[in-house]
């Protein structure tokens, strides 16, 4: 694997080689070959392999909100996660992909899946979700409470300042909350919002369903 890393890494794959003396100078001169990948192509890779090393034994590894609440609903495998790290002018991101892990199929093609495409997901299956499933988590229902409180505040307010009596039942709804849950809340808080419809959840191409 390391050796495989350090090819992968090699510009002599984009048509550049380093000058020999001294190693590690940064000159850089073009090939007299053919390139094996494109430059745009080995860009590429770079940025993929552009992340974070594996913890060291003993440490913690980095725990993905939605792993385990997911299975493929093309081979019934778990979903994993992994970290991408992008290379922009403004610095590196990072950026979340959800995955079949293969372990019932190796063959399995289903398609990542970005964790902002996972969220719109979850919140889009969570519009039917009821006040009596709400209840079913003591903490997710007062938390509700709690955003529903200040959300009648706020439109009472709005509604003095505009001088109507029309109520926005949307902006206190259970999708509002939920948009608001995956926006500002907790890892722990996402989870348990997600399991209060007590379903198991498959995601076949790019889509939930329970």
């Amino acid at each position: 694997m390391e050796f495989a890393s350090f090819v992968l890494r090699s510009p002599a794959l984009s048509h550049q080689a380093e000058i020999s003396s001294p190693v590690g100078s940064g000159k850089w001169y073009k090939g007299a070959y053919e390139p094996i990948v494109s430059k745009e192509l080995f860009k590429e890779a770079q940025e993929k392999m552009a992340v974070p090393p594996k913890s060291m034994p003993g440490t913690k590894t980095k725990e993905f909100t939605f792993t385990k609440l997911l299975k493929c609903g093309s081979c019934g495998s778990g979903i994993t996660a992994h970290e991408v790290v992008k290379i922009r002018k403004v610095g590196p991101k990072q950026y979340a992909y959800y995955h079949c892990t293969k372990l019932k199929d190796f063959s399995c093609h289903e398609p990542y899946i970005s964790e902002k495409g996972l969220i719109q997901e979850f919140i889009r299956v969570l519009k039917d979700l009821t006040i009596d499933q709400l209840k079913t988590n003591k903490q997710i229902y007062e938390k509700f409470e709690e955003y529903r409180k200040f959300r009648s505040e706020v439109l009472d307010i709005e509604l003095k300042e505009n001088q109507t009596n029309e109520v926005d039942l949307d902006n206190i709804s259970i999708r509002k909350f939920s948009e608001y849950i995956f926006e500002k809340g907790s890892r722990e808080e996402k989870r348990d919002l997600i399991g209060c419809l007590n379903t198991t959840f498959y995601l076949k191409d790019r889509i939930i369903s329970g």
